[in-house]
């Protein structure tokens, strides 16, 4: 008989910045003026011209079920605006729209994971990724960052070589744009993403 719940929900550990977020937001019911920073929420209303848009959306009575991979619609406005901003030719079969980056994640995981395949993930990281890792059966091995002499050091370990995948995503991020050259010297296989906060944000480099 198989064990219920699964044995590997014991690898995974709750997402602790959803607990922080629901206890600031006990005490902001309470009265206390909290700043949140524990996710990356814009401290701002929606902004007039979307909640236009959604009104009108639904007011025109279309609201049914979509596309497995996104309204065509706006799968095409993501091509344009890929071909305008970079530059890009990215057909629209290659896009796919989710409910936030999150999703986005887990799918390209659920794609990419096979059982006992190892990943490389830095730590710190996004958290969720080696749980998403963990639930396909895959293997998360965390790096430490900064990874300055760990990257060539790491790489020559038989143990660490033979894994199936390597993903990293942090040393890409805005916050360690120094570390970006770093990245052939670490990825077998490097899978890339760009979520909705990062999407669009660089850090300035000397002419």
């Amino acid at each position: 008989m198989p064990s219920l719940p699964a044995r590997r929900l014991a690898d995974i550990a709750p997402f602790h910045v959803m607990e922080l977020m629901t206890r600031a937001k006990e005490l902001e019911a309470g009265g206390r003026d909290i700043i949140h920073m524990e996710v990356g929420e814009p401290d701002f209303p929606t902004p007039q011209p979307i909640v236009a848009a959604a009104q009108a959306y639904i007011a025109g009575g279309r609201v049914r079920y979509t596309a497995a991979l996104g309204l065509p619609e706006l799968r095409t406005a993501i091509a344009a605006f890929y071909a305008t901003r970079y530059g890009l030719n990215v057909p629209t079969s290659r896009i796919v729209v989710t409910a936030g980056a999150s999703g986005g994640l887990l799918l390209a995981m659920a794609c990419l994971t096979e059982p006992g395949s190892e990943w490389l993930l830095t730590d710190p990281g996004y958290p969720c990724n080696r749980h998403f890792v963990r639930c396909f059966e895959g293997r998360p091995i965390g790096i430490p960052v900064p990874c300055r002499e760990l990257c060539s050091a790491r790489m020559r370990d038989n143990d660490v070589a033979d894994c199936s995948f390597v993903a990293v995503r942090q040393l890409n991020l805005v916050g360690n744009p120094g570390q970006q050259a770093q990245l052939p010297q670490v990825a077998l296989l490097c899978v890339q993403d760009a979520d909705d906060v990062d999407a669009g944000l660089e850090a300035q480099r000397d002419p």
